[in-house]
């Protein structure tokens, strides 16, 4: 996406392309447009507690349906 390459060991390894750069620019103006004009809106978010160790238990409470819909924060 930064036309840089990313140097990770596989299967993460990545050359730079040109293409996905100017792809990526692209679409930024298009999804910034799309959210100027409230035709489509982020999810909600709650704040959580707990830090690093709290995302366990957010992640537990995705998977048993206790929350859905929005996006959980954690500071940490």
């Amino acid at each position: 996406m930064f036309n840089k390459p990313i140097n990770w060991k596989r299967p993460y390894k990545r050359d730079a392309k040109a293409k996905d750069r100017e792809f990526a620019q692209n679409w930024f103006q298009i999804a910034q447009r799309l959210l100027d004009e409230d035709k489509i809106q982020p999810l909600p978010h709650q704040e959580k507690v707990g830090g690093l160790g709290g995302v366990i238990h957010g992640m537990d409470a995705v998977h048993k349906g206790k929350v859905s819909g929005v996006k959980l924060v954690y500071q940490i």
